[in-house]
């Protein structure tokens, strides 16, 4: 089946979805065994209580999606790229974009509940989705894989495969980094090849098992509400849907 331009930049989203997903459940999965391997080599009775306490960890595997509070709810956004850039920008011009393009409010809506003029929300609308535009631009700036390299890697094209790998090694190595303490007393970060071996690894794994089905591809896939506009940038983006907190 032959797929339209924009179903096949839906393969590559949810196939950088997937790869970022492989990668940081092997994260978390290395540092895991790390910890053990750390809790094995020590005695318990020469630990701090501070050191005990970094022994165990609790395990929350939502490495596709986060949540922002908002008016009582709990918004999802399941796309990370977007709710990592969320993130970074300041409470108000977060709460601000995520009423607007996932609670569905208007401007005159917010601005009532906010007690603010609606000129001032038009504002930091505008301040809010530059500043979006910029964080995304230096985070994940790089185009994205071809449409065509993905579907010779998953089919086990050696070349293709590697690409992939080229690919993400910046995103690999940026998790993989470990606090060293040098002979004087200072740190500095270093990128563990143990950890970085065996992320790659999984991900040649993973690669080959990604699996997209045709009724997966809607050619209308986003809602209003479900799609931050940030100017021509990120017009591509799923967001997410919205549920009440208790």
């Amino acid at each position: 089946m032959e797929l339209s331009p924009k179903q096949k930049q839906q393969v590559q989203m949810k196939f950088d979805t997937y790869c970022k997903k492989t990668i940081k459940g092997e994260v978390k999965h290395c540092w895991r065994d790390l910890t053990r391997q750390k809790s094995k080599e020590s005695l318990f009775s020469e630990l701090t209580r501070q050191e005990l306490e970094q022994l165990y960890s609790m395990d929350k595997y939502c490495f596709d999606r986060r949540y922002f509070q908002v008016m009582g709810k709990a918004v999802e956004v399941n796309d990370l790229q977007i709710a990592e850039a969320f993130q970074k920008l300041s409470e108000k011009k977060r709460e601000i974009l995520l009423m607007l393009y996932f609670l569905d409010m208007t401007e005159t809506e917010i601005a009532s509940d906010l007690h603010l003029v609606q000129s001032t929300i038009h504002y930091h609308k505008q301040v809010s989705l530059k500043l979006m535009r910029q964080i995304l631009e230096e985070m994940y700036g790089k185009k994205a894989l071809p449409y065509e390299v993905i579907m010779s890697a998953i089919s086990g094209d050696a070349e293709s495969v590697n690409y992939v790998l080229e690919y993400y090694d910046p995103y690999i190595n940026e998790l993989c980094k470990r606090k060293i303490k040098l002979a004087d007393g200072s740190e500095h970060d270093q990128v563990d090849e143990f950890m970085r071996l065996r992320i790659r690894a999984k991900l040649i794994e993973k690669i080959v098992n990604f699996k997209i089905l045709p009724k997966e591809l809607n050619p209308f896939p986003f809602r209003r509400g479900q799609q931050l506009h940030i100017e021509n940038r990120i017009e591509r983006y799923p967001a997410g849907r919205m549920e009440q907190t208790s």
